[in-house]
């Protein structure tokens, strides 16, 4: 039986995470800047914090940590051991982080992407700059993942209609990601918001804001090409 439903947030939810290491707590982020910590059993929400700004996303670490990005391309970095404390850093030279993802594997590093198509890498130890930078997509990255199988490739989709693969791996500051480029494909003419994969199946599973669902072979990982 599912838990029944419950309003923590006053205004517009714009990102849910669940991947905290015991289960049992939701992250959840509203466009006010509010950050709630819920508990799933008992409907409550004991933990707090706003950033006083727009939030478009956020992430579970698989330590325990958690990651905002939104408004004034804003990364903060939250740490529940102490007191939920914000750790933060800007980009100058974007006006706005779209999405941000997490490595599992790796979990030392993070990536964000921007409305105006650039990809970030951080290490999560120091985020007061990013490790690197670079402009796969022409328009806003809507969505990311690192592939849970190919360690290092993450995958990203924006406004361009483009799905891209790239290969973090050995990143510097000096390294781009133009130059580890794995696959580029090009869906649709529509913005393609959202990616996921199916390990099952082997497939990429795209959605755009057309209403369609496309299908790419998750060869596209390994830099084959797609059927």
């Amino acid at each position: 039986r599912s838990p029944p439903p419950w309003r923590p947030h006053k205004t517009e939810i714009t990102a849910l995470d669940m991947q905290h290491p015991n289960g049992q707590t939701i992250l959840s982020t509203s466009d006010n800047g509010d950050i709630h910590l819920s508990q799933l059993q008992r409907r409550e929400t004991p933990e707090k914090r706003s950033t006083k700004c727009p939030i478009t996303d956020a992430a579970w670490s698989s330590t325990g940590e958690f990651y905002t990005v939104g408004m004034g391309a804003r990364l903060d970095q939250w740490d529940k051991r102490m007191d939920l404390k914000a750790s933060s850093s800007f980009v100058k030279d974007s006006r706005m982080f779209t999405c941000c993802t997490l490595d599992r594997e790796n979990t030392k590093i993070i990536a964000t992407g921007s409305e105006e198509g650039s990809i970030l890498i951080w290490d999560s130890r120091n985020i007061g700059a990013p490790v690197c930078t670079s402009k796969p997509h022409h328009g806003a990255v809507w969505g990311m993942l690192f592939s849970p199988e190919t360690p290092d490739v993450l995958v990203s989709c924006g406004e361009d209609g483009n799905i891209i693969c790239t290969n973090t791996h050995g990143f510097s500051r000096k390294e781009t990601i133009a130059n580890s480029l794995i696959a580029r494909e090009f869906l649709s003419y529509n913005s393609v918001d959202i990616v996921d994969i199916d390990k099952d199946r082997g497939w990429l599973v795209a959605g755009s804001d057309s209403g369609n669902i496309r299908f790419v072979n998750k060869c596209l990982i390994q830099g084959s090409p797609s059927d």
